[in-house]
């Protein structure tokens, strides 16, 4: 158990340094937590690793022996001792393993970790060769698990999610109240409604640096590719928590003084929208025209006569190329959220900047969201 204690007190030496009183408390009981969940999931691969050694034999003992080591448990077979540089090369192959698990081909996970096809064909091929045993099989589509390898790959998701915690976790311990905040949302607020209020913001704060990353796809802020997200969702997912900030509503929209009568298609992340689940339980797909998958695009579509649109109202009532078809759809109202992991929330400049967007959006809430 000597990593999660060195981490544990590591971490108790920064919160020292950055909180006082209740926070500093909160914080402690945070780093025990995680660290906890260091030493959980350590055993979690081990116990993976036995499973398969009674079951495949001796060779595939080797498929995780540093892995748990990096945890502090050991895998029952000598290997206690691990240096740390090869136990964090380890790591890194386990999210290749993981990359690849989950998109299925070699590209889709090259693209996920931000490398180069032979970079994860490599790592692959290296753990593999640790293991000595496959642990995918090629097929013509890609690369598939192969099926006695699941409960392998489960317990790599346990230790992923716990190393994601700590990050987290001594992320905001460390942070100041100051520096960049990555703030993700659609691409329409980020084009519309947001500019304005990063500038009044930047008035209040000129300490805090606003990134805005737009993006229709819910990035996943347990990674920290974002801090803060706001997005019009009828509830929260578990992992987040939030302050809803207005009522996002929709309206129909066509190409001022005619255009073609049928609906534009609301098209990937817009056809899991409120909006996307009206038109195909309403309509079907029989009926629909051409679509996109951004409320700007289809703004221009509707705007060029090819169909009638379902957009944000903000986007579309002060448009002059566009008109409103009365009737053509019922009161549609989405909630927006401003929103983060639990485990950044009480990290200062995000907290900071949380309740500055909450304030900003909430001001103007009739005005943007109508």
């Amino acid at each position: 158990m000597a990593v999660p204690a060195t981490i544990f007190f590591i971490c108790i030496s920064l919160v020292g340094a950055t909180f006082n009183g209740a926070a500093r408390l909160r914080v402690v009981y945070l780093c025990f937590f995680c660290c906890e969940l260091l030493f959980f999931a350590g055993n979690l691969l081990k116990t993976a690793q036995w499973a398969f050694i009674r079951r495949d034999g001796p060779a595939l003992g080797a498929v995780l022996p540093k892995s748990a080591d990096l945890f502090g448990v050991g895998n029952g077979m000598g290997n206690g001792n691990v240096k740390a540089g090869m136990a964090r090369e380890d790591w890194d192959d386990i999210k290749y393993v993981l990359a690849v698990a989950e998109t299925g081909t070699v590209s889709a996970a090259a693209r996920r970790l931000g490398v180069n096809h032979a970079t994860v064909l490599r790592r692959i091929a290296q753990y593999e060769e640790e293991a000595g045993a496959p642990l995918f099989e090629k097929t013509p589509k890609g690369y598939a698990l192969a099926p006695d390898r699941l409960r392998l790959i489960e317990a790599m998701r346990e230790v992923d999610r716990s190393v994601q915690a700590v990050q987290r976790m001594v992320a905001g311990v460390r942070a100041p109240v100051s520096g960049d905040v990555r703030v993700t949302s659609t691409d329409s607020l980020c084009q519309i409604v947001l500019p304005s209020v990063v500038a009044r913001i930047a008035g209040r704060a000129p300490e805090l640096l606003v990134t805005l990353v737009s993006s229709n796809a819910h990035l996943d802020l347990g990674r920290i590719h974002a801090d803060i997200t706001i997005r019009p969702a009828r509830i929260l997912p578990d992992d987040l928590v939030g302050t809803e900030v207005g009522q996002l509503r929709f309206a129909a929209y066509r190409a001022k003084g005619g255009g073609a009568d049928g609906w534009l298609g609301l098209a990937g992340q817009l056809s899991r929208s409120a909006p996307g689940r009206w038109l195909e339980g309403e309509m079907g797909t029989a009926t629909v025209g051409p679509g996109a998958d951004s409320f700007l695009t289809l703004r221009e579509m509707a705007a060029l006569g090819l169909g009638i649109a379902i957009l944000p109202d903000y986007l579309g009532r002060d448009d002059a190329r566009l008109e409103p078809v009365e009737g053509a759809l019922p009161d549609l109202q989405v909630p927006v959220w401003v929103a983060c992991h639990p485990d950044l929330a009480e990290v200062p400049r995000i907290a900071l900047m949380r309740q500055y967007l909450v304030e900003e959006l909430k001001a103007d809430a009739t005005a943007i969201f109508g």
